[in-house]
């Protein structure tokens, strides 16, 4: 949208990187600003600005860091989705969370600690929350957990738009949830649990509409390169 604004032709190189089919058409082809999703061009726009210069971005979030490394104003920090075939619907869920992470568990240096995720765990079930689980991606399950399989994006979102409170680590969940709030109003209410090391406010991935908690991490003795 912004590059749009300029009268600029918006198009995602083919050495785009996403995790699956559904992310990219989530992201890029519900987009009305992307012209191509599929261009056969190097990129000269997105992390690459990242080599090119730095910042002072003490009170900047990572959108609104990335957007003045493109040369835009910082806005208001939130990414912003297009939804197609979504209508804000009647809160049926109470208390919702997400407690599942694959980037920080599998390539940081460190990750949450087990013995606080299922003090967590234990806390959330005794407040009857609605566990998600991804059974595409995940395969070990509590079975004793109150649990909604989540098997596609689109259901997530949907699931989301009818939650009032909403608990999650910091992942994907997490922006996407603070960012259905700002757009329309729901979750009600976010609590990220964020990294013992990550807690410098509005820097990383913070938006201003979710309360944040701290959780001890360890050593990832697991990681992968």
């Amino acid at each position: 949208r912004l590059y749009s604004k300029k009268n600029y032709e918006f198009n995602i190189s083919f050495l785009n990187y996403s995790r699956n089919s559904e992310i990219t058409d989530f992201v890029w082809k519900n987009n009305k600003y992307v012209n191509n999703t599929k261009a056969y061009k190097i990129p000269n726009a997105g992390y690459v600005m990242f080599n090119k210069k730095t910042i002072d971005s003490t009170n900047l979030n990572s959108v609104q860091t990335i957007n003045v490394l493109h040369g835009f104003e910082a806005g208001d920090g939130f990414p912003e989705i297009y939804l197609k075939d979504f209508n804000k619907e009647k809160l049926i869920y109470k208390n919702i969370c997400d407690l599942n992470m694959i980037t920080m568990n599998q390539h940081t240096d460190r990750m949450y600690d087990p013995k606080s995720i299922k003090e967590l765990i234990n806390y959330l079930n005794n407040n009857k929350f609605h566990f998600l689980t991804f059974p595409n991606i995940y395969k070990d399950v509590n079975s004793s957990l109150n649990s909604i399989k989540i098997e596609s994006l689109q259901k997530l979102i949907s699931i989301l738009l009818k939650t009032e409170n909403f608990y999650c680590l910091s992942s994907g969940s997490h922006s996407l949830a603070a960012t259905l709030k700002s757009q329309f109003g729901v979750p009600k209410k976010i609590v990220c649990y964020n990294p013992d090391f990550d807690n410098t406010p509005m820097q990383g991935y913070w938006y201003s509409n979710v309360e944040y908690k701290s959780l001890p991490t360890v050593k990832n003795l697991n990681k992968k390169i």
